[in-house]
């Protein structure tokens, strides 16, 4: 009898979160802090073009922003 406590897409979410949290990961770039838990999303509404000028002219070529949870790096 098959064991129908996970369905296949949970299963599949579970082992690619687990794939995320890796111990080899390499370090992010340098950013800005931004908030507690929403990051710079307030400064993306305000003025998005400004925050991505300034962390270029602050962090250099490559920076990471934090959008609550998520990091996204520019180039």
């Amino acid at each position: 009898m098959r064991d129908t406590s996970f369905s296949p897409a949970l299963l599949t979410l579970r082992q690619a979160l687990g794939r995320t949290r890796s111990t080899t990961r390499k370090p992010l770039p340098p950013g800005p802090r931004g908030l507690p838990l929403i990051g710079s999303s307030l400064e993306t509404r305000r003025d998005i073009l400004g925050l991505l000028h300034r962390g270029m002219l602050e962090y250099g070529d490559t920076v990471r922003f934090r959008f609550g949870p998520w990091n996204f790096v520019t180039l």
